[in-house]
């Protein structure tokens, strides 16, 4: 099972895919939305577990032939030595730490695991279900949520540069996602999420300023 495309929140400037243009929505269902439920997004590399009743779990990157570290594989199998289910299960998760991204040692000592999705027989959990879920006998931790907010108060709140929740050390927060409480799905099957990154307003005022 892949991941859906997270797409930001506002749509880019044809002429310069770097800078957002805000108060154009990339999604036009973004708008009908009241409250977001904010969870941190880390800088990291995608992992996908696949856990299944009858097999050991199975690791891949974001897509099916993507590569994963030889490092980053080895501390999976520490944090899923042969963990079953009894349902078929699909966790998403980021890979961060030393190695990984340009602040990845501000990010742990060593690889760490944050889980940011699951999805069992099929069925998306809702973010409040993920955040009180424990990853049972697995040092896996759980992406943060930050809490509820308007769009507007998300659009402040991403430019004041807030710092990791979940980095060990003083890191800036790469950005947020943004997911409704229950899960709604567009049109096309796929939840209604969006993100933002801190350096997309950076860009947007950087251009502003020249």
């Amino acid at each position: 099972m892949r991941y859906p495309k997270i797409q930001s929140i506002w749509k880019r400037d044809p002429e310069n895919k770097m800078v957002i243009i805000p108060g154009s929505y990339s999604l036009e269902e973004i708008s009908s939305v009241k409250k977001w439920v904010v969870q941190e997004k880390v800088d990291g590399t995608n992992i996908r577990i696949r856990l299944s009743p009858d097999k050991e779990p199975e690791f891949y990157g974001r897509n099916d032939d993507s590569d994963i570290p030889s490092f980053v594989h080895e501390r999976l199998r520490e944090l899923f030595p042969e963990y079953m289910r009894s349902e078929p299960t699909w966790l998403f998760a980021e890979a961060y730490g030393p190695k990984i991204q340009a602040n990845g040692a501000l990010y742990a000592d060593h690889i760490e695991l944050c889980v940011f999705d699951k999805v069992i027989n099929g069925i998306w959990t809702d973010p409040d279900e993920l955040s009180s879920w424990t990853c049972e006998f697995m040092a896996a931790n759980i992406a943060p949520i930050i809490g509820e907010y308007t769009l507007d108060e998300v659009v402040e709140l991403i430019q004041t540069k807030p710092t990791s929740i979940i980095a060990t050390y003083d890191c800036p927060m790469e950005g947020f996602v943004l997911k409704t409480n229950p899960v709604l799905f567009r049109d096309n099957g796929e939840p209604l999420y969006c993100k933002i990154k801190v350096k997309d307003y950076e860009k947007l005022s950087a251009r502003q300023y020249y």
